[in-house]
This record gives C-alpha cells, sequence and structure tokens, in this order.
C-alpha cells in the first residue's frame, strides 16, 4: 500500500486533518481515533479520505473477489 500517498490524500481532506491536528494536539480527546505514523484511523480501521484515489481500486477489489466479494449474476442466482 502507498503510504505517503494515504498520509498526503489525509493532509488534504477537509475532514481529516482537522480530526489529524485534534489527535496530534491530544489523543485522548476521540476515544475512537487513533493517529499512527501520520494515519488516521478509526475503532482499527484506516480512513480514506472521500476523494482518495484507492476507493475505486477497494471497492472494485471487495465486490469482484471470489472470497469476499459478489460472484456475478449466475453464481449467486
Amino acid at each position: 500500500m502507498d503510504f505517503p500517498k494515504i498520509r498526503e490524500e489525509i493532509h488534504n481532506d477537509s475532514f481529516l486533518n482537522p480530526l489529524m491536528e485534534t489527535l496530534q494536539t491530544d489523543p485522548t480527546t476521540l476515544l475512537d481515533y487513533l493517529l499512527r505514523d501520520g494515519l488516521v484511523f478509526f475503532k482499527g480501521r484506516l480512513m480514506l479520505g472521500s476523494s482518495s484515489v484507492l476507493i475505486p481500486t477497494l471497492l472494485a477489489e471487495f465486490h469482484e473477489s471470489i472470497l469476499v466479494g459478489h460472484s456475478r449474476y449466475t453464481t449467486t442466482y
């Protein structure tokens, strides 16, 4: 995974950047959030900005994967 790109996206995101700054100031303010290595996590899951370039890739992976996604119409039927 391209962590520098994710860090840059977090820095430029209008929601995540203020959240990150709050966590840097006082990590105990937001209990479900964690700032680690410049990445923001919510309940242990990495947060991406709403315009992240990784979102389409992740959606495609999880929808098309045989193990975790939708298996197309005929297989589901």
